[in-house]
């Protein structure tokens, strides 16, 4: 569980699907990983970052909105 202060909410996890990116003028393929926190509490929070890893797991792009 994760908490902000005192108060808990819960951030859900999607797998989105595999994508390419390039990497060192490369094209590998990446898992696409989104991570989204909506909390309305009196501590209100609202975000998604999506995760690029390539098949053994280092992260190649993060994009936070």
């Amino acid at each position: 569980a994760c908490t902000l202060a005192s108060d808990g909410y819960v951030p859900t996890w999607q797998v989105m699907g595999t994508e390419t990116r390039v990497v060192g003028g490369e094209i590998v393929d990446v898992q696409h990983v989104r991570l989204r926190v909506d909390d309305d509490d009196e501590s209100w929070e609202q975000i998604t970052v999506d995760w690029y890893f390539t098949v053994g797991g280092l992260p190649v792009e993060v994009v936070g909105t």
